[in-house]
């Protein structure tokens, strides 16, 4: 088998994320990965505009959000949070 070094992996935040993380679980222990990663793609796009006076900046408010869910949904599937485990948000389209 292939020896990858690092594993990435996207996430919608759907119940689709669940078979993805338990394939990059199975994946990583396969090959003694040394990183596996896991991303969000925020279309900011999506989300309706926010009132410039409150002080709230909605990009980032989503980016914590999405990395809390993934930490979250791989917590429950790998039994805790590995060292060699990422999490990173994106703007921008899934497909970029």
């Amino acid at each position: 088998m292939a020896q990858f070094k690092r594993i990435i992996a996207a996430l919608n935040l759907t119940q689709l994320d669940k078979n993805v993380i338990s394939y990059a679980r199975l994946l990583g222990k396969e090959v003694g990965a040394k990183e596996i990663k896991f991303f969000f793609a925020n279309r900011v796009e999506n989300y309706p505009v926010l009132d410039d006076t409150a002080g709230l900046n909605l990009s980032e408010e989503v980016d914590e959000f999405a990395i809390r869910v993934m930490r979250d949904e791989v917590s429950d599937i790998f039994g805790g949070i590995p060292n060699e485990v990422v999490f990173k948000t994106m703007n921008g389209a899934p497909l970029h």
